[in-house]
């Protein structure tokens, strides 16, 4: 296997250099990467650790151990937690976009993600300490910063859903600019303030929607999202996608319209569904209980093919829901 390992050399080296020092945690050392050095060694090491993954899978010994694999991921955190709120932020939606899209990523994800959240922890809290900024123009009752968090959250998740992107593609070419300064993503959060105002009965005029958008964006450069969190939330919404889209399938089987061709299709697409739900049950087995009814559908829909000739290889869904 030939595999550059400049940029995870030197994460490597940076690791070792400070897992020993007790201080490290308590004082996090200023970063000596940019944001795109952070985003080419992420990528990079998507590659090896999947190359890895291969040669255990052919019996051969991986070039990389498991506490290799560890040491990099937390020295990427380390590396991550010590940017700017904004590259902090614009980091950590990449890792959690890519998570959507590409779930053989999951697993670095997850460690890198746990990683920045343990070395930020200090400042994460602090920032829970400190009370959020609003907007005197709004009445009395209503804080724009309360509001433009919840607008927050719903441009996040959305922007995680509809958007097929990754480091380095697509609309992300900002590289550490910042979520706050992509102009897609600020159409999304002043549509998400607009329905975040109209739910709490405020009158949602053109300058108090800009307000909102304004403070949520200022909340996003300013403050740093909790990693974990975060993937909490995708992956609840994961599972949510996973239910609607069983459903869609089960009823488009029952309905009886589906040619041939599009029954094969959608058993691919269903059979792909399980080894996903036993990942997720595996990484997070706090999502059981709301796996299990998705885990039921998607049973059901795989008899629905067996009756129209499809023969599932797979063991049946809830045989593997604990």
């Amino acid at each position: 296997m030939k595999t550059s390992f400049t940029l995870l050399t030197a994460f490597l080296s940076f690791a070792f250099l400070t897992s020993n020092l007790t201080e490290a945690h308590a004082n996090p050392p200023r970063s000596t990467f940019n944001p795109e050095v952070v985003e080419s060694t992420i990528r990079e090491l998507y590659v090896i650790a999947a190359d890895q993954r291969r040669l255990v899978d052919e019996g051969r010994t991986a070039e990389l151990t498991a506490d290799d694999l560890a040491i990099i991921c937390d020295g990427l955190g380390e590396q991550v937690a010590a940017q700017s709120a904004n590259s902090f932020n614009d980091i950590t939606m990449h890792l959690l976009a890519d998570w959507r899209q590409h779930s053989e990523h999951r697993q670095v994800i997850e460690a890198i993600l746990l990683a920045t959240k343990n070395h930020a922890a200090q400042e994460l809290r602090e920032q829970r300490e400190r009370p959020r900024p609003f907007d005197p123009g709004l009445s009395a009752s209503e804080r724009a910063g309360i509001i433009g968090m919840e607008a927050l959250d719903q441009a996040l998740g959305a922007f995680t859903l509809v958007y097929t992107f990754e480091f380095g593609r697509g609309l992300w070419r900002t590289r550490g600019a910042g979520l706050s300064r992509l102009d897609a993503f600020k159409n999304s959060l002043r549509t998400a303030s607009e329905a975040a105002l109209r739910r709490r009965g405020v009158i949602a005029s053109t300058a108090t929607i800009a307000t909102v958008a304004r403070v949520a964006q200022l909340q996003l450069e300013t403050r740093k999202l909790d990693p974990i969190e975060e993937l909490r939330e995708t992956r609840q919404n994961r599972v949510r996608d996973l239910g609607s889209r069983i459903v869609a399938q089960r009823e488009r089987l029952r309905s009886g319209r589906a040619s041939r061709e599009e029954i094969q299709t959608i058993g691919r697409e269903l059979q792909g569904f399980l080894p996903e739900i036993r990942a997720l049950l595996r990484s997070a087995p706090e999502l059981t209980r709301s796996l299990e009814p998705v885990a039921e559908d998607l049973s059901e829909a795989l008899h629905e093919l067996e009756t129209r000739g499809y023969h599932s290889d797979e063991a049946e869904a809830e045989h593997f829901i604990p």
